[in-house]
């Protein structure tokens, strides 16, 4: 193999490598869990993608289908208070996404047809439910 064959196969797995590096921060940070990081980001909570996950998802359904023995005007008001629609009759595919602030409290989305509904902080030790910082930035 010639010199000039190696330098134009270096540099051609040179740029493959930049662009999966590429590639791989865009999925990772833009996302649907990238872009919920930096609404987050936004109201001034520090939730990295990864930290989000998914903990429920229901197809053709609404929040009050989904919680149906609960009195949820607590969540409504936190949510609404947060800044959310918070129509718990909004039927839809629902994603229920949670992320640890910290060892006591998480954040909450109830995300319905790709857009956050609901947003609230829960207090892992009962049943006490907070409002979402308002935007900050």
């Amino acid at each position: 193999m010639s010199r000039n064959t190696k330098i134009v196969l270096f540099a051609f797995a040179g740029i493959l490598l930049v662009v999966a590096f590429a590639w791989s921060y865009f999925t990772r940070h833009m996302g649907e869990t990238g872009l919920l990081a930096d609404m987050l980001s936004e109201r001034g909570y520090s939730i990295s993608p990864s930290a989000l996950y998914v903990a429920d998802h229901e197809s053709d359904t609404s929040i009050a289908l989904m919680f149906p023995d609960e009195d949820l005007q607590s969540i409504i008001d936190a949510s609404k208070e947060s800044g959310f629609p918070s129509d718990v009759d909004k039927r839809g595919d629902i994603v229920v996404m949670l992320a640890a602030i910290d060892e006591e409290s998480v954040i909450t989305l109830f995300i319905i047809d790709g857009q956050v509904e609901f947003g609230f902080i829960q207090q892992t030790g009962g049943n006490t439910v907070l409002p979402l910082a308002v935007k900050v930035r």
